[in-house]
């Protein structure tokens, strides 16, 4: 059997082969992709989370977006093909998955809550001690625990250990060549009137 094609006929197919290829250009324009990114807690979205769309090919092609206030993201017009998502937040573990986009028919994919995990480095124990000479105006403190002496020794003992004072043979304490007249021991008074 053979046919012919008439002009009228003609037309038709054509117009319907126009129509058709119209109609799957506007469902791969409505094809999309949306999220969610949250943290570990799944109660707060993260917002600015830097969300990359990486089509897997030859020459890959990269979408960017980042996420809104309530941590959604969306891609639109995305053709069918295979992808790979990125997900990057400071403080959080970078997510990477790989997935292979439907057929033109589905209009859109919804990945759901993407859960970042915390990027935490535990550090060693940091112990801070003050330093054993601090200057205040006229006054100098000494931690008495930054000199050593031996057990049991006499304040007199400490007292000669310390940089810049002196102790003479009578008792008399100088600090930085001026008389000591006043001595207070964790803030208090320790010698009143007479260090001596």
């Amino acid at each position: 059997m053979l046919y012919c094609l008439s002009a009228k006929n003609f037309k038709w197919i054509l117009s319907f082969s126009l129509l058709f290829i119209c109609q799957a250009f506007a469902i791969a324009q409505q094809n999309g992709i949306s999220g969610r990114v949250t943290d570990s807690s799944g109660e707060k979205g993260l917002n600015g989370a830097k969300v990359r769309l990486v089509q897997k090919t030859q020459v890959p092609d990269t979408l960017t977006t980042t996420t809104d206030q309530k941590g959604q993201f969306f891609f639109k017009g995305i053709p069918s093909a295979a992808y790979r998502i990125v997900i990057n937040y400071t403080g959080y573990r970078e997510y990477v998955k790989d997935y292979f986009r439907p057929s033109p028919g589905v209009s859109e994919i919804d990945l759901g809550d993407v859960v970042l995990s915390g990027s935490y480095m535990l550090l060693d124990e940091v112990v801070i001690e003050a330093p054993p000479i601090l200057i205040k105006e006229d006054t100098i403190e000494y931690r008495a625990d930054a000199f050593k002496v031996k057990p049991n020794a006499s304040t007199e003992d400490l007292l000669k250990k310390l940089p810049g004072v002196q102790v003479d043979r009578n008792g008399n304490i100088t600090a930085q060549g001026k008389q000591v007249t006043r001595i207070k021991v964790n803030g208090k008074d320790f010698f009143t009137g007479d260090p001596k």
